[in-house]
């Protein structure tokens, strides 16, 4: 099953920007996000290393509200190349600073480690990474809606500076 259509029969409206026939620059990636009235921004990429040693599957966050999406990315990337999770990580990226809705950027595995390559360049492997990435969305988006998520950008309830008085 594609991984566009896991996510849709979930309900979500899923926006793809191919960068294989037409290279778009960050802005116009950012822009497409606004435009599309995004709920989450993935980038995806596959990392590269001088050592050739260097395996799996990591993903940048900026916002704390990020950060869950971004450790779940990762560990379900690397369970589908099972491979090292690297985990999820603080970084200072284009696509990642939004301050509208959780972004993150995926690295999949290293293209300079001879094993990670051939399965990245695999498409048994290229589906399980999709699929993957596709269930720790869901997973993330299950955990969010529950009453007990600890991230958040709006606050409701009890004023804490007025409780104390």
């Amino acid at each position: 099953m594609k991984p566009l259509i896991i996510l849709e029969n979930y309900g979500a409206n899923v926006t793809l920007i191919p960068t294989d026939k037409r290279y778009y620059t960050l802005d116009e990636r950012m822009q497409i996000a606004e435009e599309e009235n995004a709920d989450l921004f993935i980038s995806i990429h596959n990392n590269s290393a001088a050592n050739g040693t260097a395996t799996g599957s990591e993903a940048y966050y900026f916002n704390a509200w990020s950060s869950p999406l971004s450790v779940l990315a990762s560990d379900y990337m690397s369970q589908a190349l099972n491979s090292n999770d690297r985990g999820g990580k603080y970084g200072l990226y284009y696509v990642t600073r939004t301050m509208r809705y959780p972004a993150v950027l995926v690295e999949g595995g290293f293209v300079s480690t001879a094993s990670e390559y051939n399965m990245l360049v695999d498409p048994y492997y290229q589906q399980m990474l999709g699929e993957n990435l596709g269930a720790a969305i869901i997973d993330y988006l299950v955990q969010i809606s529950s009453d007990n998520y600890e991230y958040g950008v709006e606050s409701t309830g009890i004023n804490l500076y007025d409780a104390g008085r």
